[in-house]
């Protein structure tokens, strides 16, 4: 029986689970806000998708972010679309081991702010201190192509393109 058991709860540990934005992570439990949330605003956007290299099917951008140090804040910018608006065009949810899985929308900002030289539009902090975050940006309707940058220890630096992430479980 007791071998049963852990069989069982393998297995509603892992449809429960899932693979969080490409890895292997466990999520941490945040609240009302769950993955309906996500599923539900990604629903609103179903109009298919035409052969433009900058869109992807699923309609995230995810991208790992390693820092030797603190990371401080986390940069991105869409470079085929201009003047996008976070909660209304996109969501922005990170990973770290500290908080799990957390949506940051309502925490990222278009003005001022360091690194300008990174030439990267939008920006959130990491309270921290966390030395690796995972970072997707869900877009509603039609996806972009996503650069990605961050800043640690006072020095900011470009990380590259995020990657289409078809069939991820975000949060």
């Amino acid at each position: 029986m007791r071998a049963w058991t852990k069989v069982l709860m393998a297995a509603v540990l892992v449809v429960g689970v899932g693979a969080g934005c490409g890895g292997t992570e466990q999520e941490a439990q945040s609240g009302s806000s769950g993955s309906s949330a996500l599923a539900s605003y990604l629903e609103r956007g179903t109009e298919a998708l035409g052969d433009d290299d900058n869109q992807c099917p699923s309609k995230k951008f995810c991208k790992d972010i390693d820092g030797d140090k603190n990371i401080t804040h986390v940069f991105f910018d869409f470079p085929s679309k201009k003047n996008l608006e976070p909660g209304k065009d996109f969501k922005v949810y990170s990973y770290t081991d500290q908080r799990g899985w957390e949506e940051v929308t309502d925490r990222v900002k278009d003005k001022g702010g360091p690194c300008q030289e990174l030439s990267l539009n939008y920006r959130f902090e990491l309270p921290g201190p966390d030395r690796h975050a995972k970072v997707c940006v869900a877009f509603k309707d039609k996806s972009y192509k996503v650069e990605f940058g961050h800043k640690e220890d006072g020095l900011c630096k470009k990380d590259g393109k995020g990657k289409c992430k078809d069939g991820d479980h975000v949060q």
